[in-house]
C-alpha cells in the first residue's frame, strides 16, 4: 500500500508575511480575542450590579469554557502556520528553552488576563456567601485582591500544566544541545538511543512532577487528629500507600481533592480547605474513599492506555482510508512539486502534516504548472483535503471516546466510596449490600461540592460527568452487593476493549505498511 506525501509548506505564509508580519498577525489575534472576552466580562459584571440576577454568572462561566480552546487554536494557528517559533529564532537565534518560553508567552498573558476580567465577579460571589458562611458557622477567609487572586491562579494552573511541559521542554532541549553519541549506542542507532533518553527523561520527570507540585502548591500535612486516622485506616484497609494526605490552602477559595503520583513513594492525596470545612468526617472519608478508589482501580494508567489506542488506531484507521482513495484515484501519479507515493510508515505523518500542508494549500496557485505537473498538484491537494478532515475527524472521534471512558472511571470512583462506606473491605464482598446511609453520605459530599463552588448541579462536564448525572447513577445502588454493581462490570469491558483495540491497531498498521 502507498501513499501520498506532502513536502513541508510551513514557509508559505511565513515567506509572505517575513518575521514582523507573522508576529503582528498572531499577537493581534490575541488582543482581537481579549478585546471581545473583556467587553463580556464587562457586560456581564455590570449586569449582576444592576439586577442580581445569578445568570451572569452562569453566563461568564460559559465564556470562560470557550475562551481556552479558542487560545489554543490561535497558538496552534501561531505554530504551525505562521512558524512562530521559527520567527522568534531568526531573531534571537535557538537559545536553551528562551525561543520556547516566548512562543508560550502569548498564550499564557492571555490566560492571565482572563483571570483578570474575571476577578469582579469571583469577588462578588465571595462577598456575597460571607454571610451565609457566618450565620452557618463555618470559617470565613479574608476575600482576595485581584493580584493574589492571579498570583493563586497561576500557583495552582501553572504548576499542573506549565511546569511539567518546560521540565519536556528542557530535556529535549538539552539532549540536542549535548547528546555526545553521534553514531549511535553499540548496536542501538543514534536516533533510537535519542528517543529512548527521552522517553526515560520523561517518565522520570512525570513521575517527580507530585513532589515539585507539592512543593509549588500552599500545602501542609493534615493535622494529627480523629480525621486523619479515619483516613489513613481507610488507605490500609485498601491497600493502598500513600506518602502523605496534604491539606492544600486555597484561602476557601477552592473545594476540590485529588490524588497524586502512580507510585506510593511519590503518591499524595490532597484536600482542600474549603472541602475539610464544609463537610462532616463522614463525607471527607466519602471524598477520600473516591480518590482511593482512582487509585485502587487504576484508573490513571488505564486512561493513558486508551488514550493511546484511541489515537492509534483512529490514525491507522484515517492513514488506510487515504491511501486507499489515493491508490484507486490516482495510481500514476507523477512525483512533482505537490504529490509523489513513498512507501513510509502508516502512521507516522498523519497528525504531523496536517497543518503544515494547509497553508500550501491556500497559498500555492496552479494555475501556471503544466499540464502534467497541475493534475498530480490537484489531486496532493484533494488528499491533503481528505487528510484535513479524516484527521480532524478521528481526533474528535477519540476525544469524545476520551471522555466517555473517563465518565464511567469517575463514576466508579464514586462507587467504590459507596462500596467503601457500606463496609466493603471488612468482609467477604459478596456479603455486603451497599446502604441508603453510604449512598446518602456521598450523594451529600458531592451536593456540598457543587453547592460550594456555587456550579449548578446540571451543569456538564467532559471528563467528569454532571453532578446530576452521577447523583442519578448512585441513588439506584441501595441494595445491591457489592461485587455486583453494573459499573464494575462496564469498566472491564472498557479496558478489555481497550487491549483489543490497541492490539487491532498495531496488526492493521503492519499490513499497511506492508
Amino acid at each position: 500500500m502507498r501513499e501520498v506525501r506532502f513536502p513541508d509548506a510551513l514557509s508559505s505564509l511565513s515567506r509572505l508575511l517575513g518575521p514582523d508580519g507573522c508576529l503582528g498577525l498572531g499577537t493581534a489575534l490575541y488582543v482581537m480575542l481579549g478585546w471581545f472576552m473583556g467587553s463580556i466580562a464587562v457586560s456581564l459584571t455590570r449586569r449582576l450590579d444592576r439586577t442580581g440576577n445569578p445568570r451572569a454568572i452562569r453566563a461568564l462561566d460559559r465564556a470562560t469554557t470557550l475562551y481556552y480552546p479558542v487560545v489554543l487554536a490561535i497558538h496552534l494557528f501561531n505554530v504551525y502556520i505562521l512558524d512562530w517559533l521559527g520567527q522568534v529564532r531568526s531573531l534571537i537565534g535557538d537559545v536553551l528553552l528562551l525561543d520556547e518560553f516566548l512562543v508560550l508567552l502569548l498564550p499564557l498573558v492571555s490566560i492571565v488576563a482572563l483571570w483578570m476580567m474575571q476577578y469582579p465577579i469571583i469577588r462578588r460571589v465571595r462577598e456575597a456567601s460571607l454571610i451565609r458562611k457566618c450565620d452557618a458557622g463555618e470559617p470565613v477567609y479574608p476575600i482576595w485582591t485581584m493580584s493574589q487572586y492571579v498570583i493563586a491562579q497561576a500557583r495552582m494552573h501553572f504548576a499542573l500544566l506549565l511546569l511539567p511541559i518546560l521540565l519536556v521542554l528542557t530535556w529535549g532541549e538539552a539532549i540536542d544541545f549535548w547528546w555526545p553519541f553521534e553514531n549511535g549506542v553499540g548496536p542501538v542507532s543514534a536516533q533510537a538511543a535519542q528517543y529512548g533518553t527521552m522517553f526515560l527523561g520523561v517518565a522520570v520527570l512525570f513521575t517527580l512532577a507530585p513532589v515539585l507540585i507539592n512543593w509549588l502548591w500552599d500545602t501542609v500535612p493534615l493535622a494529627p487528629g480523629e480525621l486523619r486516622s479515619r483516613l489513613e485506616h481507610l488507605c490500609v484497609r485498601h491497600r493502598i500507600r500513600v506518602r502523605r494526605i496534604l491539606v492544600w490552602r486555597t484561602g476557601g477559595a477552592v473545594v476540590n481533592a485529588a490524588v497524586m503520583g502512580v507510585f506510593a513513594a511519590v503518591r499524595y492525596v490532597l484536600m482542600t480547605d474549603a472541602l475539610l470545612d464544609s463537610m462532616n468526617d463522614d463525607e471527607t472519608e466519602a471524598v477520600m474513599a473516591h480518590e482511593i478508589g482512582h487509585v485502587r482501580r487504576h484508573h490513571l494508567p488505564w486512561l493513558a492506555l486508551i488514550m493511546l489506542s484511541l489515537f492509534f488506531f483512529t490514525g491507522t484507521l484515517a492513514t488506510w482510508g487515504i491511501n486507499t482513495i489515493a491508490q484507486a484515484a490516482y495510481p500514476q501519479s507523477s512525483t512533482t512539486a505537490y504529490g509523489e507515493y513513498a512507501s513510509e510508515s502508516a502512521t507516522a505523518d498523519v497528525w504531523d502534516r496536517v497543518l503544515h500542508n494547509l497553508s500550501e494549500w491556500v497559498l500555492a496557485p496552479n494555475e501556471q504548472l503544466p499540464a502534467a505537473q497541475a493534475d498530480a498538484n490537484t489531486a496532493g491537494r484533494i488528499l491533503m483535503w481528505l487528510e484535513l478532515g479524516s484527521a480532524g475527524a478521528s481526533l474528535v472521534v477519540a476525544l469524545l471516546a476520551f471522555g466517555w471512558v473517563s465518565r464511567r472511571f469517575e463514576r466508579q470512583a464514586d462507587t467504590f466510596a459507596v462500596q467503601h462506606l457500606s463496609g466493603m473491605g471488612r468482609a467477604s464482598d459478596q456479603d455486603v449490600l451497599i446502604t441508603p446511609e453510604a449512598t446518602y453520605c456521598m450523594c451529600r459530599a458531592l451536593t456540598t461540592v457543587s453547592e460550594q463552588s456555587h456550579t449548578s448541579l446540571t451543569r456538564k462536564s467532559w471528563r467528569h460527568g454532571s453532578m446530576a448525572w452521577r447523583l442519578a447513577y448512585l441513588m439506584t445502588l441501595p441494595g445491591t452487593p457489592c461485587n455486583q454493581v453494573s459499573v464494575d462490570r462496564q469498566v472491564r469491558r472498557i479496558k478489555l476493549g481497550a487491549l483489543v483495540l490497541l492490539i487491532l491497531s498495531a496488526v492493521t498498521s503492519y499490513f499497511i505498511v506492508v
